[in-house]
């Protein structure tokens, strides 16, 4: 399971947009900046040593920015106090980490899903009762 911050944790800069295009920002100009240098010297010139290092650099450097770009959380099940569904969509009203209500919608849910978040509704509503 991923090590993922909740909602709204300090820790846990993942949800904010202002966090996701910085992250984009760097990759974005990372990627230029690789373009540029692989045109100055020359695609031909390059060894494969160099070609696998150029992509294991920008490999990392997706992986370092990840977190900064997905916009994952966990909400733990205690916290969550509605449950509403619908053939295609699920929204979950919760509690995040600063004990503040939000809101979450699940898209495109398949036959399974909502079977799933049906069972986990019916589960919330005995809690609540």
């Amino acid at each position: 399971m991923k090590d993922l911050g909740e909602f709204n944790e300090e820790k846990n800069g993942r949800s904010s947009s202002a966090e996701r295009y910085k992250s984009i920002s760097y990759l974005g100009v990372l990627g230029i900046l690789i373009v540029w240098i692989l045109w100055m010297i020359g695609l031909n010139s390059l060894s494969y040593a160099s070609i696998i290092g150029l992509a294991w650099l920008c490999y990392s450097a997706y992986h370092y920015m990840i977190p900064g770009l997905t916009g994952e959380f966990k909400i733990p099940h205690t916290n969550i106090t509605k449950v509403e569904i619908n053939t295609s969509t699920a929204v979950l009203t919760f509690l995040d980490f600063n004990d503040v209500q939000n809101v979450q919608k699940i898209s495109g849910l398949d036959k399974k899903g909502f079977k799933l978040f049906t069972e986990f509704s019916a589960l919330i509503d005995s809690k609540n009762q």
